[in-house]
């Protein structure tokens, strides 16, 4: 909120005008993410509950600790939905903290990923938006990444076997390598998946204060909400008069319906 205003409404301007990042658009991006994880939500509770254990998680022998709400098929879908609604919402704070590091929502630092622009972000994979990730920078390291990126593609490829015995996703990194496999855990499968998915929740503080400013800047002005006092209730309010409240609203159908 206290951040170069003409820096800011230009990066919400940037944003409305690419398809697909609009504030409005991200932000029912969110939203749908929102739906899907109540619905996976009862798989995913093992995992959920390992952020509220004593033990480190380093020290989590995944091959006995395992889940028995959940199979690899119930939060593949929620995985990768989390994955491609964060690789867009990653523009936010990487382009928040080039305004208050450096002056230019456009300002990027080097980085491996060769992305020195928005433009540049935008026509990127989401494999080199994630490589932004810098704990250097004030609002990226309030988020925690946490990704496989070569389960992700080998997702991608169907280059997936899930033992369902061992819990293990056993996967093809490289599609060109194809006798080279690895493993994960359905677990930390699902661990990944969580932390995304609170990054994401992080992120859509940082998208409520830009669509805050963008109504703020609009000359939009939040209305006072004044609830009457026990004096004004014995004031006689009409139905079709004005709410006190200062809502707009005939009384009616404002508080005239809760008192």
């Amino acid at each position: 909120m206290k951040l170069e205003k003409e820096q800011i409404n230009s990066f919400i301007e940037y944003l409305n005008s690419h398809d697909g990042y609009g504030l409005n658009q991200m932000q029912e991006q969110i939203n749908v993410l929102l739906g899907e994880f109540i619905e996976t939500f009862p798989y995913l509770v093992p995992a959920f509950s390992l952020q509220f254990c004593e033990e480190e998680e380093e020290n989590i022998d995944f091959e006995t600790e395992g889940t028995t709400t959940s199979t690899y098929d119930d939060v593949k879908q929620f995985y990768l939905d989390t994955y491609e609604t964060l690789g867009n919402l990653l523009i936010i704070p990487a382009a928040i903290d080039n305004i208050k590091n450096r002056d230019d929502a456009n300002n990027f630092i080097n980085n491996d990923a060769g992305i020195v622009s928005l433009d540049k972000f935008i026509t990127s994979s989401k494999a080199h938006r994630f490589r932004l990730y810098n704990t250097n920078e004030i609002y990226m390291r309030t988020i925690d990444v946490r990704y496989n990126q070569k389960l992700r593609n080998a997702i991608g490829h169907n280059d997936v076997e899930y033992e369902t015995s061992t819990q293990k996703i056993i996967y093809i990194p490289d599609p060109r390598k194809r006798e080279k496999k690895l493993s994960e855990y359905l677990l930390e499968f699902e661990i990944e998946a969580l932390s995304m998915f609170k990054t994401v929740l992080v992120i859509s503080e940082y998208l409520y204060r830009l669509r805050e400013l963008e109504l703020l800047s609009k000359g939009v002005k939040p209305l006072p909400v004044e609830f009457p006092t026990k004096e004004r209730r014995k004031e006689k309010i009409y139905p079709n008069e004005k709410c006190p409240c200062g809502s707009g609203l005939k009384y009616k159908k404002c508080h005239g319906r809760i008192f």
